[in-house]
């Protein structure tokens, strides 16, 4: 409790911190209290922001920032108190906050991408631009998709231009996209291996300057994960560093041309003969017919070094008129296992492979045989380093389309997320 003080005018209680009597005004002697901080609010989107800090739209220190906006003025001293003052004020619903380097000036002109080296490089480029304009769509962030369209449509025209010299037999750019540098490095991740260790917080904390509320999700996490996205690559490699010295875990920085390069799976179909796999290169996982005479292939695969396993999920919905939307009815997870080796990326999935003839074969279930398989690795592959399961979710649920009727069913998956984060685990 506070501690108080008597006003020698009118005899009543006042907060030791006070210089005048609250009630008569009168000058309170020898005030040696510290006047209470009122309390800080929190912004009313708070878990909004943390998400989005999480999942590399925004970052902490933007959240970091919406706490100080959400901070109110210190309070006056006068010789008589609103009664109000003490109230906190409403805290502000604050957009998401863009980054500190995006806060510092607004762009007098339309932002001008940087030139690019090649034209696969830029087509990946418009299509980093396009994902990062439709997340930011549907997060609420009309200003920066404004902001990236007219970054993007510089860009556009470039490649337009550059492909009609191209087929004309004059080509302005070198398509060496291998050897094209990487201007754009918005994308930049500090990714690491899960902690799956709630005791690494402390650490993963010290070693990355962040909250403890995102070093313990980080700590627990079972699978590897993306810490960080920053444009300064320096910076990130740093952390990196001390991330490895500190906690004994991996950690990478990756740029999206890297994830790129990464080799494409082949769908294992089944066995074809002893530890040889017949293989097709149709993504089958997304229902892509395969086609013997054009995709069918053995390989055999004696050295594999690392095993990304995980489950993804297929998201049923069905369509309301009234109001025009899509509804969750069912979600069915489906096992997968990409296995990497030497020149080999192989991607099992549990119901289009089938385990005959392998480890962990149960006759009577597909389930049981692919996690039977996942866990009898070692018997084939005694060298393979097996990574913590991730689960990947569609990214966000279908949504009506103007014009358009509503579809009865629609399905949708985390199969892109999933490619990307396999890709990813080669790189660490």
């Amino acid at each position: 409790m506070t501690a108080v003080i008597t006003c020698p005018s009118c005899l009543r209680p006042n907060a030791n911190h006070r210089e005048r009597c609250m009630y008569c005004g009168a000058i309170m002697p020898n005030p040696i209290g510290k006047k209470p901080e009122p309390p800080r609010p929190l912004p009313q989107n708070i878990d909004q922001l943390i998400r989005a800090a999480m999942s590399g739209e925004t970052t902490t220190e933007a959240v970091r920032a919406a706490f100080d906006i959400a901070h109110p003025e210190p309070l006056p001293n006068a010789s008589r108190v609103d009664p109000h003052a003490f109230e906190a004020p409403t805290p502000p619903v604050l957009d998401m906050i863009p980054p500190p380097q995006a806060r510092k000036r607004a762009p007098s002109a339309a932002p001008q991408a940087p030139p690019v080296q090649s034209i696969g490089e830029g087509l990946g480029r418009l299509a980093e631009m396009i994902a990062e304009a439709r997340s930011a769509w549907y997060s609420g962030r009309g200003a920066f998709v404004q902001e990236t369209l007219l970054k993007a449509n510089p860009l556009l025209q470039q490649l337009v231009q550059d492909l009609t010299a191209s087929a004309e037999g004059t080509t302005t750019m070198v398509d060496a996209q291998d050897e094209a540098p990487l201007t754009s490095t918005r994308s930049l991740q500090l990714f690491i291996e899960g902690g799956n260790d709630p005791g690494k917080a402390g650490a993963i904390a010290r070693a990355l300057d962040v909250d403890a509320v995102t070093a313990r999700m980080l700590a627990v996490c079972r699978h590897p994960c993306v810490a960080l996205r920053d444009a300064d690559a320096g910076a990130l490699q740093d952390l990196a560093h001390r991330f490895q010295q500190t906690t004994g875990l991996r950690a990478a920085v990756i740029a999206p041309h890297q994830v790129r390069e990464v080799q494409s799976v082949s769908a294992v179909l089944g066995l074809a003969g002893i530890r040889n796999f017949q293989v097709s290169r149709a993504a089958v996982w997304q229902q892509v017919p395969h086609d013997p005479l054009r995709d069918g292939r053995v390989v055999r695969t004696p050295k594999i070094t690392l095993a990304v396993p995980g489950e993804v999920v297929i998201a049923h919905y069905k369509g309301s008129e009234a109001p025009a939307s899509y509804t969750l009815t069912q979600e069915d997870r489906i096992g997968v296992v990409d296995l990497y080796g030497p020149d080999i990326a192989l991607r099992f999935v549990e119901g289009i492979t089938d385990f005959t003839g392998m480890p962990g074969y149960d006759v009577a279930s597909k389930r049981r045989s692919f996690r039977g398989f996942l866990d009898r690795l070692g018997i084939w592959f005694p060298n393979v380093r097996k990574l913590g399961p991730r689960v990947c979710r569609p990214a966000e649920p279908p949504r009506p389309v103007a014009g358009q009727p509503l579809m009865p069913s629609v399905q949708s998956n985390g199969w892109d997320t999933w490619d990307e984060h396999s890709r990813l685990c080669t790189l660490l």
